[in-house]
This record gives C-alpha cells, sequence and structure tokens, in this order.
C-alpha cells in the first residue's frame, strides 16, 4: 500500500526504521549479516561519543 503522499520515503515502516534504508536492503534482497554490518560504522561513532559520558567502564 502506498502512501498518500506518493513519496517511497513516507511509508510508516520508514518512519519506524529511521528512514527508507533498511527497505532499500531488504527490497535488494540483503541477508541480516548483510544489514547488521552496515549499522557497524554508525554504532562505532555512537560509542566513541557516549564514552565521555558513561559513569561506568563499557564491558564488551
Amino acid at each position: 500500500m502506498r502512501p498518500k503522499s506518493g513519496k517511497p520515503t513516507d511509508y510508516f515502516f520508514n518512519k519506524l526504521a529511521g528512514s527508507n534504508q533498511l527497505m532499500e536492503q531488504l527490497k535488494a534482497g540483503k541477508t541480516a549479516t548483510d544489514i547488521k554490518e552496515s549499522w557497524q560504522p554508525g554504532i562505532t561513532a555512537f560509542k566513541k561519543i557516549r564514552k565521555k559520558y558513561l559513569l561506568y567502564p563499557d564491558f564488551e
């Protein structure tokens, strides 16, 4: 079902996922592993920023 606006970026799924990137990856047939790997640069950047705000060491 297409959104009322007609723009593919306005699908409710994309709003939940934060962007249309996940939908495009699923349409392209990417595996769950490939999709998780695509998140790694953002996760690494987030962990670097949050490190100075942690009260306790990050145990990973």
